[in-house]
């Protein structure tokens, strides 16, 4: 059986809340809000974890624990 995947962490920079690398490229998720991008998904280079990056000036999230 596959395990649950884990939600994306969140950050207010392009570092990797993970390995803490600037080594970041954009990937193809955004998240609109009113016409406005309020997130928008990276993929780290150096360890491979995927996050957002909160573009709307606002803290980020901690993820749930919800499944």
């Amino acid at each position: 059986m596959r395990p649950p995947e884990r939600p994306l962490l969140e950050s207010d920079q392009r570092r990797c809340p993970d390995c803490q690398s600037g080594r970041t490229t954009p990937a193809e998720h955004v998240i609109v809000s009113d016409g406005v991008v309020v997130r928008r998904e990276y993929q780290c280079a150096a360890c491979g974890a995927a996050f957002w990056v909160r573009t709307d000036g606002a803290p980020p999230t901690a993820p749930s624990d919800a499944v």
